[in-house]
């Protein structure tokens, strides 16, 4: 794989990855935001390809290019859109407000614990109350996560919740209206 070195009519170099299935156009728009000078090819640097240089580079186009990025030559001199190394993984990462995140840190260790943990208790749960239990319990973690209920909070709207589920299925509620008829009026 060959890198060639381009230079504009501004002074500003750079180099660029060629992979065998991309045509070698001879000049390239500057990538220095703001110029608008083509880039013309000075020279090529063969190299081989020893060890994991361009290790996952397909996957990376895969999960941060568009197919669209990918096949369109109008914008990317006559071919698709490439990753040519490291520092266009990082920059698209970058573009996309993406970061990586190091699974031995703390914090991950941390959300791994988590989720151990409520894995265990859906478990437990499941174990002891059943799916319905299990389904509950799940619930109640949505609902006070969402809402900042706390425990006392979620048990009071919940049997006010379940008391009115019961006396519409009893139809001693009049859901029209809102009146209470029947033995409880």
């Amino acid at each position: 794989m060959p890198i060639f070195e381009f230079h504009c009519g501004s002074g500003h170099r750079y180099e660029d990855i060629f992979f065998p299935r991309d045509p070698i156009p001879d000049a390239l728009p500057c990538p220095r935001k703001g110029c608008e000078l083509p880039s013309m090819r000075q020279r090529v640097n063969k190299f081989r390809h020893v060890g994991p240089v361009f290790e996952d580079m397909d996957r990376y186009e895969g999960a941060l290019l568009s197919p669209k990025q990918r096949t369109d030559t109008d914008k990317n001199n006559g071919r698709g859109a490439r990753f040519r190394g490291p520092k266009d993984v990082s920059r698209m990462e970058q573009d996309l407000g993406l970061s990586r995140v190091d699974p031995n840190s703390a914090s991950e260790r941390h959300k791994r614990d988590e989720q151990r943990d409520e894995i265990a208790t859906r478990a437990r749960v499941n174990q002891e109350s059943g799916l319905d239990g299990e389904l509950d319990w799940i619930e109640r973690q949505n609902i006070t996560e969402a809402s900042g209920m706390t425990d006392m909070e979620y048990v009071r709207w919940k049997g006010m919740s379940d008391a009115a589920e019961s006396a519409a299925i009893a139809g001693t509620v009049d859901l029209s209206g809102g009146t209470v008829t029947g033995s409880d009026a």
